[in-house]
């Protein structure tokens, strides 16, 4: 899939550890999508979640 550059944005506020994963996002209005685009070096080094 390519994507033209004007599309892709920076990703919006959220927290620390979705940050390191979700890097930008692409809007799509036209074809009514919005597309994460994510680090997958980073989803691969994530921590396990603590037990609460």
């Amino acid at each position: 899939m390519r994507i033209a550059g004007e599309h892709i944005k920076p990703a919006p506020d959220m927290s620390d550890q979705q940050r390191r994963v979700i890097r930008r996002v692409a809007n799509l209005p036209q074809q009514r999508r919005m597309i994460l685009l994510l680090d997958a070096a980073q989803m691969l080094d994530v921590p396990p979640a603590r037990a609460a």
